[in-house]
């Protein structure tokens, strides 16, 4: 007579499947999920009975996992600067690099902005992270939220909605800032993986293509970004865009190409690599 599956032993047999950097963890997480309770019911009931359907889902799940679908896909959600968000294969899967942009986007709208009537563009917004958080810390800010996959603009949306701000987050289809107005600030978390970085990535398996590859050198899309910003940047307004830790240099020298009067820099992570591009336009004189 065949032994019915506990929490423990289910745990076990995930365990001995997955071949990640913390493999009790994501079989933790991913029975969790499976069973829709905490990671911490589980470790006070570890011989608690599963029915057949529990377990065979469970089981896929880790069979995915092992055959490397990314954690959060497989969940459905994931977190980003402390909020909770839906994610799927329409879009990237969140990165915690890109909350030094969220951040800094607050700091200079609290800062440096009025404190009423300004705009914000998140372009390429995917799941909508970026958008979302900023709509949230920032009351009075009316966001733009554009991306060239109509499946992405979805996910923006019901991320939005979740988070009570979809009346608050636009979200356009277009190709960068195509038929987008002028903003204060233009935020973007655009693709800036080259061909050579492509082929090595294991994610670019799973996460959509069209979020990642930026051409040859990675850049390809920032750079026509840089070359229509111009045109929507109000004077006085700023430019935020996340690069690769090895863009540093040539991002500045294609911000003063196109934008030869605004002021460049870039800002490290905290691990104090390079990670943002950060432009601002001269003042009215």
């Amino acid at each position: 007579m065949s032994t019915q599956a506990t929490v423990a032993t289910v745990l076990r047999c995930g365990l001995r499947k997955l071949r990640v950097e913390n493999p009790r963890l994501e079989a933790e997480v991913l029975l969790a999920n499976s069973l829709q309770v905490a990671r911490s019911w589980l470790h006070a009931h570890p011989e608690m009975p599963l029915n057949g359907t529990q377990e065979q889902d469970y089981q896929k799940t880790i069979n995915d996992r092992a055959a490397g679908l990314p954690l959060p896909y497989l969940i459905g959600h994931w977190e980003f600067f402390g909020l909770d968000f839906v994610v799927d294969s329409r879009a990237l899967i969140p990165r915690p690099e890109t909350e030094l942009l969220v951040e800094e986007a607050i700091s200079i709208s609290k800062h440096h902005l009025p404190t009423a009537g300004y705009r914000i563009a998140d372009v390429g917004s995917g799941c909508g992270i970026i958008a979302v958080s900023l709509a949230l810390q920032l009351p009075s800010v009316h966001i733009t939220a554009s991306d060239i996959s109509m499946q992405a603009l979805h996910l923006t949306y019901e991320n939005a909605h979740r988070h009570g701000v979809s009346t608050r987050v636009h979200c356009v289809q277009s190709d960068l800032l195509t038929g987008l107005d002028t903003f204060d600030i233009i935020c973007a978390n655009l693709p800036y993986i080259s061909t050579d970085e492509l082929s090595t990535l294991p994610t670019s398996q799973h996460e959509p293509r069209l979020a990642l590859y930026g051409g040859h050198d990675g850049l390809s899309v920032i750079r026509r970004l840089l070359s229509h910003a111009p045109r929507h940047l109000r004077t006085g307004g700023y430019i935020l865009l996340e690069i690769g830790s090895t863009q540093g240099d040539i991002a500045l020298e294609l911000a003063h190409t196109y934008l030869p009067d605004a002021k460049c820099d870039i800002l490290p992570d905290l691990s104090r690599k390079e990670r943002m591009l950060r432009i601002r336009s001269p003042q009215k004189t």
